[in-house]
């Protein structure tokens, strides 16, 4: 194979980019190229001093030697730019064809400025395998020493230039293959076998054919941890990334800006586009610095980026702002969000003795089973009012701003079981069991001797009641009941349930209840199942019948548990049930994961999702798909 001649021309347009003119004290002396956003490999020719380098198309820096060999000839350069002044890079390869042309670029000597020359030059092994040999054709001078080689068959660095036979006449010269570079240092193995996002224009310039062959993932992404801890008003931030950490002291949102933030979250109205893009502003400024590294700052260029937060153990309120409504802060675009866009996966991370445990492994969607609970105290207190009284109380529920004259139909108690159970058949997932009555006891014993279920669905209410987390239920006799949500997700981690969903909606008007928030939430959290999605503060019945649908409909598709939870924020942003523009916010992912969480195997043979309004009263018959268990 060779790379077409568009290819080949690009790759040359692009290598006066991805090279650099190498100074030692203000004398120009060789070339060096980039292998990383702010690491370059060159030959050690040059002599002790002061070294800066000269990027094609780029302001002269400042460069620290990290590593230079004698007996390798090579030497590893370390030079971060700002923000808009960072450099692509060149992939790296192993493998050269016998005889194959390649392209060398450089710095002819003696040249200043940026005087690239890129020039193609036949190249074979050396008998012992140990040099690359560059046939005569073109001139290789001294200044050309520390270039790329570029294979035309496979569109990789395959060689660093080092030395010429003929500083005057077109005699070829010698090159360092990349195999032998890989042993001088770590980084340039890492760069050899690992992907970074400046190296997203070089990939797409070879396409994914090409790409293909190198054996290389076509998405580039990569992953962050941001850790936070301390209290409402001043809190420590650091960023985790390849071994990098960057840590900012005491976020300057000025006095009480966070405390005024959390209250806003709490208030009980729907938000508009504005508020939610300003607050999310806010919110990028407390967890990533205004100046970012240039190592961080290129984390924006990748496909895809993983943003996992850490919460301290004992973070008090931290946990409840609401870190999901941060705007991308590579892009600086308010109307792009963290939690709510295809480029990224925000997962909150509960750090515990488990953290470490592997994920488990996926299975096919026919053999996941799903056990749906939805429960809704009614508006009164009195005990003995039958479901119908109990469903028409929620039938005109005030929801402000969705509907003119500010009244919406909220459903009852049997169609959200109904919608939630078409959403979750209409994915693939088709061993549903619901639980009716919605009581505790009936799913305690579900769990205990049912099981074992791979994944907990609860629809209903949660209070803060003596300091103690707890959620809605039914008695038999539509009463309502209250039971503790510790015990409730101990029995499910201890049953084997890999998954939680808790949707905690508004309680009914009226009624003065103190929310669960995630903060209330911790304890029972922890040491829980590996994977909880929650709501952070109360929804409205509309929002999860959106987020319902869409992660459903990514869990049936194979997707990881993070990714559905990222598409089902992103439709909530986008279709803003409610009237809320801050409502994708309320959704939160937790695990103790290290690596995403995947349930069901990926399959191209699943059904297409059927769309599902958000109030269906009852699903599809589906045969033998789903049960109800009489509790």
């Amino acid at each position: 194979m060779r790379l077409d001649e568009e290819a080949r021309q690009s790759l040359k347009e692009l290598l006066r980019e991805t090279t650099a003119l190498v100074y030692v004290d203000g004398q120009a002396f060789e070339t060096a190229f980039f292998i990383g956003d702010d690491l370059l490999l060159t030959c050690a020719h040059v002599p002790a001093g002061d070294v800066t380098i000269e990027p094609g198309g780029r302001k002269p820096r400042e460069a620290e030697v990290v590593c230079r060999d004698e007996t390798a000839d090579l030497m590893l350069l370390r030079s971060p730019a700002e923000a808009d002044d960072a450099s692509p890079c060149v992939v790296l390869g192993r493998d050269m064809p016998e005889g194959a042309d390649c392209i060398v670029a450089g710095y002819p000597k003696g040249s200043s400025g940026l005087k690239l020359e890129v020039v193609d030059v036949p190249v074979h092994w050396r008998g012992d395998h140990e040099s690359l040999v560059l046939e005569p054709r073109q001139i290789v001078t001294w200044g050309m020493s520390g270039g790329p080689v570029v294979s035309t068959a496979s569109g990789a660095v395959v060689g660093v230039v080092r030395t010429s036979k003929n500083a005057k006449d077109a005699r070829g010269g010698e090159a360092i293959p990349i195999r032998r570079a890989e042993m001088f240092r770590r980084e340039v193995k890492e760069a050899l076998h690992g992907e970074t996002p400046c190296m997203i224009r070089w990939r797409d310039v070879l396409g994914p054919d090409n790409w293909r062959r190198l054996d290389r993932p076509w998405d580039i992404g990569r992953q962050i941890d941001v850790r936070v801890k301390g209290g409402l008003t001043h809190w420590t931030v650091s960023i985790e990334h390849a071994g990098k950490v960057l840590s900012s002291q005491d976020p300057d949102l000025g006095e009480r800006v966070t405390e005024a933030i959390f209250h806003w979250a709490q208030r009980r109205h729907t938000r508009s586009v504005d508020e939610v893009a300003l607050l999310g502003q806010l919110l990028a400024r407390a967890l990533f610095p205004v100046e970012m590294p240039s190592w961080l700052n290129a984390l924006g260029k990748a496909d895809s980026v993983v943003v996992r937060l850490h919460m301290a153990p004992g973070a008090n309120d931290l946990a409840d702002i609401p870190w999901e409504l941060t705007v991308d802060p590579f892009s600086g675009d308010p109307e792009r969000f963290l939690a709510a866009d295809h480029k990224f996966l925000f997962t909150r991370v509960m750090d515990c003795g488990a953290a470490s445990l592997p994920p488990p492994e996926p299975k096919l969607a026919g053999d996941i089973r799903i056990l749906t609970v939805v429960a809704q105290p009614r508006r009164g207190r009195a005990a003995g009012v039958r479901a119908a009284a109990a469903r028409s109380a929620w039938e005109h529920e005030d929801i402000p701003g969705t509907v003119a004259g500010g009244y919406h139909a909220w459903p009852d108690v049997m169609a959200m079981r109904g919608t939630l159970q078409k959403d979750i058949l209409n994915s693939g997932l088709r061993n549903v069991t619901t639980l009716e009555p919605a009581t505790s006891d009936g799913l305690h014993n579900a769990l205990e001797t049912r099981g074992p279920y791979d994944v907990l669905h609860y629809m209903g209410t949660g209070s803060l009641q003596d300091n103690r987390a707890r959620i809605a239920f039914m008695n038999a006799d539509d009463s309502e009941a209250w039971a503790d949500a510790h015990g409730i997700l101990a029995t499910a981690a201890r049953t084997g349930v890999r998954l939680v969903v808790l949707e905690l909606m508004l309680p009914p008007k009226k009624r003065e209840i103190q929310q669960l928030t995630c903060h209330a939430l911790d304890k029972a959290i922890k040491g829980a199942v590996p994977a909880v999605v929650l709501t952070n503060l109360p929804v409205y019945p509309d929002q999860c019948a959106t987020f319902n649908r869409v992660f459903y409909e990514e869990l049936g598709r194979g997707e990881s548990v993070e990714k559905a939870v990222q598409k089902a924020r992103w439709a909530l942003q986008e279709s803003t049930p409610a009237g809320d523009a801050a409502g994708f916010g309320w959704f939160t992912f937790v695990t103790r994961q290290r690596a995403e969480t995947r349930l069901v195997t990926p399959s191209s043979s699943l059904p297409d999702p059927v769309q599902s309004g958000a109030h269906a009263v009852a699903p599809q018959p589906i045969a033998g798909a789903s049960d109800v268990l009489h509790s």
